[in-house]
């Protein structure tokens, strides 16, 4: 009994340990101390905090604080995608769509896009919907497209209201509505995307 407690302790400890360390990364990160934030986040990492994990893998990827490391960036994504965490899934996605670190395959980066989109990570249903929206991996499918684009808007995704505003404006999968178009331009225009600010201009012209 007296050893099951400690081990229970001791797993606390080291829960809490791994939080803190994570904690200090991310206000390290946040402040561009990339120096401190891989050191508090590998510590993490160790401990198994997937969160901290996909820090790592994002820190290679981009180069920051350490020198750009594709092949070290996909270890990192991997052992947090192995857990099911939802943000390194949709980045394994994103490597394997744009070929960094391995051979550009499509079909990969659907299954995992998939894999984080089913969590409800919101870049990964957009993705997703853009995969069925222009063909890459997977027969064209604007119904599927506007499902998942759905999805991630509903969460505030900015690429996907935008890509609503255009699906609604050309009628592709749905009946071409202007005033559909022109919310969902709307909503992403006020999150500051440039190309929605410009597409609600052209509707406006066109009135």
């Amino acid at each position: 009994m007296f050893r099951l407690v400690t081990m229970l302790w001791l797993m606390l400890f080291f829960s809490f340990s791994a939080l803190a360390d994570y904690d200090e990364g991310v206000s390290a990160y946040e402040k561009a101390n990339y120096g401190l934030a891989l050191k508090a986040f590998e510590q993490s990492a160790k401990a198994g905090h997937t969160d901290a994990q996909t820090y790592l893998g994002v820190m290679y990827e981009l180069g920051q604080g350490v020198k750009m490391d594709y092949e070290k960036a996909l270890m990192w994504y991997r052992k947090a995608a192995a857990e099911k965490n939802p943000t390194a899934e949709y980045n394994l996605g994103q490597m394997y769509f744009y070929g960094r670190g391995v051979k550009e395959d499509q079909k990969q980066a659907l299954a995992w896009y998939r894999k984080s989109a089913d969590q409800g990570y919101a870049s990964a249903q957009t993705m997703l919907g853009y995969t069925y929206d222009v063909g890459a991996g997977v027969a064209q499918d604007n119904q599927q497209a506007l499902n998942w684009y759905l999805l991630a808007a509903d969460q505030h995704d900015v690429d996907a209201q935008y890509n609503l505003g255009n699906m609604y404006n050309e009628g592709r999968g749905v009946e071409r509505n202007r005033k559909e178009a022109f919310y969902w331009f709307r909503l992403s225009a006020l999150q500051g995307d440039i190309e929605a600010k410009q597409a609600l201009k052209e509707l406006l012209r066109a009135k």
